[in-house]
C-alpha cells in the first residue's frame, strides 16, 4: 500500500501503477480513501496532542494523496478544474505560483490549458469580465 500511495503522489499515472503493483482501479482508489482517512485522523490526533508543527505538513500530505501531485503543484490545483494534469501541464510551462498565472496572457494561457479553463482560472484570480468578453469575442 504504502508504495502505491507513493507512486500515486509522485505523480506515477494510474496505468502505471495499476499495472507495476499490480492492483485494480477499485484498489487505487480504496487504497487513497483509507489513506486520506488516516492523514485526517493524525492530523486530529496531532492537534489534541499539541503537535502543531506536524498539522501543516499531514496537511499537505493529504491533499497530495487527494490529487495526486507532487508538492511544487499544491498552489495550482487549489483552483477549480485544474487537477493533476494540468497543474503538471502549467508548471511545465513556467507557471507555478498564482502570480505567475495573474500574470500571464489569457491567450497564452488558452493555448496550454484551453479557452473555457484559462478564463475560468483568470476569472478564479480577479481578472476583469472586460478582458475575458474581448478574448472571447476575438475567438
Amino acid at each position: 500500500t504504502a508504495l502505491v500511495i507513493d507512486d500515486w503522489i509522485n505523480e506515477k499515472s494510474e496505468d502505471e501503477i495499476l499495472s507495476k503493483r499490480g492492483v485494480t482501479p477499485g484498489e487505487l482508489r480504496t487504497r487513497l480513501t483509507n489513506a486520506d482517512w488516516l492523514l485526517y485522523a493524525l492530523s486530529e490526533l496531532a492537534l489534541l496532542l499539541g503537535y502543531k508543527e506536524l498539522i501543516k505538513d499531514l496537511r499537505k500530505l493529504r491533499i497530495r494523496v487527494k490529487h495526486g501531485v507532487k508538492e511544487e503543484l499544491l498552489p495550482l490545483i487549489k483552483l477549480k478544474g485544474v487537477g493533476r494534469v494540468r497543474a503538471r501541464r502549467l508548471y511545465s510551462h513556467n507557471l507555478k505560483s498564482l502570480e505567475d498565472l495573474r500574470k500571464i496572457d489569457l491567450a497564452i494561457l488558452s493555448r496550454i490549458v484551453g479557452n473555457s479553463v484559462a478564463v475560468s482560472i483568470k476569472k478564479q484570480l480577479g481578472e476583469s469580465n472586460e478582458e475575458k468578453q474581448k478574448f472571447l469575442e476575438i475567438k
